[in-house]
């Protein structure tokens, strides 16, 4: 799995998963990087980062971690903590199949909750919850 396989995979994976696409606006609403102002709420957006690669006394190990952080965006507090929360039952401690990759284990670091407030004039909230993983996989 490289990070490429984990950037196509993971919106794939998603939407295999039942209980979150059930809480987004649509099942193919997993974006990467960023979603467009007009995109409906509920949504998910995903970043990828710093692959850690890992030596011992021998050189090189074969496994990385690449770091995953998965935004869940609502128009409030409790639809984006349940959107966290489905997600979080279904990738925390996941190993095996994520979008056509292979994840020897994913584990969440950290978990926040934020609001913004859009430049638009709207006055509408948009609210976020934060999700940090790291996903365990052989090089």
């Amino acid at each position: 799995m490289t990070t490429v396989d984990l950037l196509e995979g993971f919106p794939a994976w998603v939407a295999t998963e039942p209980t979150v696409t059930a809480l987004l606006s649509d099942a193919q609403a997993v974006y990467p990087s960023w979603a467009a102002e007009e995109a409906e709420r509920p949504y998910l957006v995903f970043h990828l980062g710093g692959e850690g690669t890992h030596h011992h006394m021998g050189g090189k190990a074969s496994i990385a971690n690449p770091m995953l952080q998965v935004e869940c965006w609502a128009d409030d507090l409790g639809t984006a903590r349940a959107l966290a929360d489905a997600l979080d039952q279904r990738l925390n401690h996941h190993r095996g199949d994520l979008g056509g990759v292979f994840a020897q284990g994913v584990f969440r670091r950290d978990r926040r909750t934020g609001v913004a407030d859009p430049d638009d004039g709207s006055g509408t909230r948009r609210h976020v919850v934060e999700l940090h993983y790291e996903v365990w996989r052989s090089l």
